[in-house]
């Protein structure tokens, strides 16, 4: 019963003292008039109702942000009388999916209809129920009648392909921060190329260099690099959401996009985060394992009160000798930086992305990453496979000289 209803009620009850007081019969006549109203609204929803099945056919599964999917609905009147003033209402928990539609439905008549829906943010929803809802013409009363049928999708985070990632920078790599001795270390050549401006000294093949009378560089199998963690910085604090857009949703799809290509080289990918139902997937890789951090990120939102900071340094001991670290967070704090600055200095490879809404915060990286830690800034609908090309490039690479040269032939005779 709606308010309206109650009020005429009142006013059904003041009409008939009234005219019992007083005898007047147009008070009766409107009392009448106003009874009627009400039987008739009470009545009219159980009518509307009778005979009405609504059923919805639904995407189950999985999907992924940024994409959109359709649901067909369809409600049928089974019975002799024509259905008015009814709406069919999706209960849907995903966003974009509730919504009212309104229908008339003539003597045995059935309609379909398309509703189209936009994943905007990862996680669990469920899909349905269907709600037919009537009120009386009037608006006196309303009823509805439940579809309890449910089905669950579960929305990933969008995965962008970065083919321009294609090798993955260990220290190694880093000209600036080697030892002679590190240097001479270094992984099997799996081929040979002509050297390319940036090559470091010690990736140019001395025999061949000498053989063939120009400068040759070895090209190393990224294999090596066999550690790659991607620490996704989920505090609450910092994150910031305009409309569709949103830095955690941003930050869930550079890890799982640099999680995919990194795995596709060749190397074991394990995740980090303050999620409060996981805070961790284990070093792995191929199809099954992506999916467990698809899972993983499906599930993790930017409710944390935890510095990533401190989860970084619980982690330590998951850390290799030829370990690489990618943070992926809207900040760059204080404390971030030093546990950062910490682990590069401990031979860690260290790179971060920073995430934001816009460009406002783009050259705000904090002066603690100087020449230590490589850098990179992505906003919502950034080109993510330009922006992060050059994320695991060598730091630094030392330009080749004619004396360098010489010394290092000399070394390698």
């Amino acid at each position: 019963m709606r308010p309206r209803a109650l009020v005429m009620l009142i006013l059904l009850i003041w009409l008939a003292i009234l005219g019992l007081a007083t005898g007047f019969s147009l008070f009766y006549k409107l009392g009448y008039i106003i009874g009627i109203g009400l039987v008739i609204g009470y009545f009219w929803n159980y009518l509307n109702l009778w005979k009405i099945t609504i059923a919805a056919e639904r995407r189950t599964g999985v999907a992924y942000t940024g994409e959109s999917f359709d649901v067909r609905i369809w409600a049928k009147n089974a019975g002799f009388f024509t259905k008015s003033r009814l709406d069919i209402r999706d209960l849907s928990t995903i966003g974009g999916a509730t919504q009212v539609t309104p229908i008339i439905l003539g003597s045995h008549q059935t309609r379909s209809w398309i509703v189209s829906i936009l994943c905007t943010r990862r996680g669990s929803y469920t899909l349905g129920p269907l709600e037919a809802h009537s009120e009386d013409l009037f608006g006196f009363f309303y009823k509805t009648k439940l579809l309890k049928t449910k089905s669950e999708i579960l929305v990933y985070p969008k995965i962008v392909e970065l083919p321009s990632i294609t090798t993955l920078r260990t220290r190694f790599m880093d000209e600036g921060t080697r030892s002679q001795k590190s240097q001479s270390s270094t992984p099997q050549a799996t081929s040979i190329r002509q050297y390319e401006f940036g090559d470091t000294v010690n990736r140019i093949h001395w025999p061949m260099t000498a053989k063939h009378g120009e400068l040759m560089s070895k090209e190393f199998d990224v294999n090596f690099a066999s550690e790659a963690w991607i620490a996704l910085d989920l505090e609450s604090t910092y994150h910031e959401i305009d409309g569709n857009s949103s830095t955690d949703e941003t930050a869930a799809t550079v890890a799982i996009s640099l999680a995919k290509r990194l795995m596709h080289l060749g190397t074991s990918v394990g995740v980090l985060s303050q999620s409060s139902t996981a805070t961790a997937v284990s070093l792995g890789r191929g199809q099954p394992h992506l999916i467990r951090i698809l899972e993983f990120l499906a599930f993790s939102k930017a409710d944390s009160n935890i510095g990533l900071d401190q989860i970084i340094e619980q982690s330590m001991h998951r850390f290799g000798k030829n370990c690489t670290l990618t943070v992926i967070t809207p900040k760059t704090s204080d404390d971030l930086a030093k546990v950062l600055r910490h682990l590069s200095d401990q031979g860690i490879s260290v790179s971060v992305v920073q995430v934001g809404i816009n460009e406002h915060l783009k050259n705000s990286f904090n002066p603690l990453f100087r020449d230590t830690v490589s850098t990179a800034y992505v906003t919502t609908g950034t080109d993510l496979d330009l922006e992060l090309s050059s994320l695991y490039a060598p730091l630094n690479p030392a330009p080749l000289t004619r004396s360098s040269i010489i010394a290092n032939f000399n070394g390698n005779q």
